[in-house]
């Protein structure tokens, strides 16, 4: 990964001073407009600056795809790796750049659901479980005059409220096509997932612990995340590289982003500042 952490070129405006003046439409354009004069070290610093203006985003996107039996955490860090892959390849005569980096984070965090999701059907007893669910719901929606909550269900049915939510997250894991439900590029999507307020600066530490953070990992590991994550491959592809199985591929994956999540969690607050090399 060639990004460096979030540093600012000599001379320029800090990110506040930029925002109190510009929308994020419009200094994102400018930035990426910037990487096209300046040498690698400065055209690295401008696309840290466009990925952090949309941090928010990628968090939103992460968000879409919840209570799908993926850890919430593990899909923020891979839009992230969406969101900063998206900003090393876009191209800024192709329209603009939200148009590209949205589907390019819905499509590492649908890899990731494909690489550890399960596409086959769910278990007999899960899909009877749903069925009663299902049916307690549409009961309950007309005696209440509102949606039934979790403990509504579980009262119902006699179940636990764990049970319950159990079985919704892993009904959802056996739902691909609920992938591409949650989250289309029109541009009320758009809307949606900026909202209306500018992104918060504070999310510059974001940034600020995912690049440090792969940058500890082992060489391999690093090359894994390239390949998977910004060269795109596929796992048989990554497999025949390094001379493996597909699944081997796939368990490798999980611990690799395992690892970078437990790294991030282990980091000083001043780590981040202090790790400028490139990855």
């Amino acid at each position: 990964m060639s990004i460096q952490g979030p540093s600012r070129p000599a001379g320029s405006h800090t990110l506040r001073g930029d925002l109190d003046h510009k929308s994020r439409s419009e200094l994102t354009s400018e930035l990426l407009t910037l990487v096209r004069c300046g040498d690698p070290e400065e055209a690295r610093a401008l696309r840290a600056r466009v990925v952090v203006l949309h941090l928010d985003v990628a968090e939103s996107v992460a968000w879409r795809y919840r209570s799908r039996g993926q850890d919430h955490q593990d899909l923020v860090q891979v839009a992230r790796l969406g969101l900063i892959a998206a900003a090393e390849r876009f191209d800024p005569d192709r329209g603009p750049f939200l148009a590209y980096a949205v589907p390019t984070m819905v499509g590492h965090v649908k890899r990731h659901f494909r690489d550890h999701g399960w596409v086959v059907r769910p278990p007999r007893q899960i899909q009877e479980k749903q069925a009663d669910i299902a049916r307690a719901q549409d009961e309950l929606t007309q005696v209440l005059n509102r949606r039934p909550t979790v403990a509504d269900v579980a009262s119902f049915l006699g179940l636990t409220p764990g049970e319950v939510q159990e079985a919704r997250d892993i009904a959802g894991c056996f739902q691909p096509a609920s992938l591409d439900a949650a989250l289309t590029h029109s541009d009320n999507d758009l809307n949606g997932l900026l909202g209306e307020q500018e992104p918060q600066l504070d999310s510059i530490e974001a940034l600020a612990t995912i690049i440090p953070a792969c940058r500890q990992l082992p060489d391999s590991e690093r090359r894994l995340l390239y390949l998977r994550f910004f060269k795109l491959c596929s796992q048989e592809e990554i497999a025949a590289e390094f001379g493996m199985s597909q699944m081997q591929v796939s368990r490798w994956l999980r611990r690799t982003l395992g690892q970078l999540k437990e790294t991030i969690g282990e980091m000083d607050p001043g780590q981040a500042s202090r790790s400028t090399a490139p990855a």
